[in-house]
């Protein structure tokens, strides 16, 4: 049985529309007709929506990443001149001068579509495979011991009976 989420607004409103996307400032889940209000309303519009099947894939705190210099205040851009995330505060106050500040969302496509993201994107897998074929190999082995042992148990057997039977002949004559 999967678990479909509910927009929340709609929940609230005693209605059940299934959720789309979610809000990472409100922390709640939005249905299409909740997400296209969300992103007019003054209030909401800046906030950053995701899709809610790549929630499951985040850390559940992303939303509460908060700034070290400004308690309390969000971590929402990525400066590059610096290499640093900042909140809204740090942007007004240290990087107003930078001429690279992206929001943390365009950050994340820049890294996405970067050549060293695909090259270790590209190893990763190479990575991947080496292992599978590591597990499948040693899988293999442990079947060929096992069928060996078995083959060696067999023929031990056998010697002990040819010995067994060739001791009660010599006993016997």
């Amino acid at each position: 049985m999967s678990f479909e989420p509910f927009c929340e607004p709609c929940t609230n409103d005693n209605k059940q529309s299934s959720a789309e996307n979610w809000c990472l400032e409100c922390d709640e889940a939005l249905c299409s007709d909740c997400t296209k209000h969300h992103k007019l309303s003054k209030a909401t519009k800046t906030h950053h929506l995701m899709d809610f099947k790549q929630k499951s894939s985040c850390p559940s705190n992303i939303s509460n990443l908060e700034c070290v210099q400004h308690p309390g205040k969000q971590l929402e851009y990525f400066c590059t001149d610096h290499d640093v995330i900042c909140c809204r505060e740090c942007l007004a106050q240290t990087h107003k001068s930078c001429d690279k500040t992206v929001s943390l969302d365009t950050a994340a496509e820049h890294v996405k579509q970067s050549d060293v993201f695909t090259d270790c994107n590209e190893r990763l897998c190479a990575y991947l495979k080496s292992i599978d074929s590591i597990l499948k190999n040693r899988d293999k082995n442990l079947n060929d011991i096992q069928t060996t042992g078995k083959t060696i148990m067999a023929e031990i057997k056998s010697i002990k009976e040819n010995f067994t039977n060739a001791s009660m002949r010599l006993r016997n004559q």
